[in-house]
């Protein structure tokens, strides 16, 4: 008897960015029935099914209600999701089903363990960070030792090894937990990439977490060297936290200094997959300044698109991605997170920029071979007994 496969992902917004491209990649290795989206969902597909609700972040001023707010606003949504995802399977017939949950994370690794899961399905769940709600790891230690959580028949997969120990600790060993790779695709575009490089480029939204602010730190210099190309684009949830009001005001100084400097390109949108590829082409070096504290364990679509592409990149010590270009090559890694540091990586890439790309181009081929959908299917495949 065939398999069927439904997918959840409760993160897609659009057409475009991460989340799009993680459907896409997937969707072009499984036999796919449907796929349950957020109803602010913009994508209209023949397998899409808008009838998640959409999570909106919120923040408050002041420690007290901000935790107070954020903790009773998750509550709700794990509740929600719970009722959300037990409704889906509610629905599905007797025939064997791999209900694949995308994107688990942090409030939603409650509902992912309290759902209840019959004999003809399994569940498999993938988490991309280790869970940092305080409310959720309470809640979930709670759970554990009522006794509520279900663990039969599902598999939460991490896409690294700091992160599957983090669920393992708080869920205890009841839970299958694996380290599953990720999906990266092939590049299918090679036609639409730029000619001759002639940037250096960040790519993402503008986040603390990302190292955003060292970037404007180092602007001046920067361009010095080369023609930029910044992607700015504000995240609406993430850019109205509190700690992030420092960023938004220097960006907007920023440029509103530059505004006629030809030799930077700001971009305040979100790229379609053909402007993508055009950027990733036309980039000489692309810049992953991310924090150690938030990246120890937990993985850069950008980084693996990069070297695919085999465009080197800057990543810092500490961090996931820095663990891969000193697997793989194809980049240079951040010693110590300063200006200075990031400049001068700068200019041991450009001494020896088809070097370091053709290093780049060999580093994305081994990094694909281990990171891609046919590999992850297989995981899931393997984690149960058909």
């Amino acid at each position: 008897m065939r398999t069927k496969w439904i997918l959840i992902e409760s993160q897609i917004t659009g057409r475009f960015g991460h989340y799009s491209n993680y459907i896409k990649s997937i969707l072009s290795i499984v036999d796919c029935e449907r796929v349950y989206v957020p109803s602010n969902c913009d994508l209209d597909e023949p397998l899409f099914r808008k009838s998640l609700t959409p999570f909106k972040p919120r923040w408050f001023k002041g420690k007290a209600i901000a935790k107070a707010c954020s903790v009773l606003y998750q509550a709700k949504m794990s509740l929600k999701r719970l009722s959300e995802v037990q409704s889906i399977i509610s629905q599905l017939e007797n025939d064997k089903h791999i209900l694949f949950w995308l994107t688990v994370d942090d409030f939603e690794v409650i509902s992912f363990l309290m759902v209840k899961v019959p004999e003809n399905i399994s569940l498999f769940g993938i988490s991309h960070m280790k869970m940092q709600s305080r409310y959720a790891k309470l809640v979930l230690i709670i759970l554990r030792c009522a006794k509520i959580l279900c663990y039969s028949r599902k598999t939460l997969g991490c896409n690294t090894k700091d992160i599957a120990k983090n669920f393992q600790g708080i869920a205890g060993d009841c839970l299958n937990v694996t380290v599953v790779p990720y999906p990266y695709s092939q590049p299918n575009c090679r036609e639409l990439l730029g000619d001759a490089p002639q940037y250096i480029t960040y790519l993402g939204d503008a986040r603390s977490e990302k190292g955003f602010c060292l970037i404007l730190d180092c602007l001046e210099n920067l361009v010095q060297k080369s023609k930029l190309f910044i992607q700015c684009y504000m995240n609406s949830g993430l850019s109205s936290k509190p700690e992030e009001e420092d960023l938004v005001t220097r960006l907007g100084e920023m440029r509103h200094q530059t505004v006629t400097d030809e030799r930077i390109h700001w971009c305040d949108g979100i790229l379609s997959d053909v402007e993508y590829c055009q950027v990733l082409g036309s980039s000489k070096i692309i810049l992953l300044p991310y924090l150690a504290s938030r990246y120890e364990g937990r993985v850069s679509g950008i980084l693996g698109e990069a070297l695919i592409h085999g465009v080197p990149v800057i990543v810092s010590a500490g961090t996931w991605l820095a663990d891969q270009v000193e697997a793989y090559g194809g980049g240079v890694v951040m010693k110590e997170y300063t200006a200075q540091e990031l400049i001068g990586a700068v200019d041991i890439i450009l001494a020896e920029e088809k070097i370091f790309r053709s290093a780049a181009r060999k580093a994305g081929e081994a990094f694909f071979a281990v990171n891609n959908p046919i590999k992850l299917k297989e995981v899931i495949i393997n984690s149960f007994d058909f």
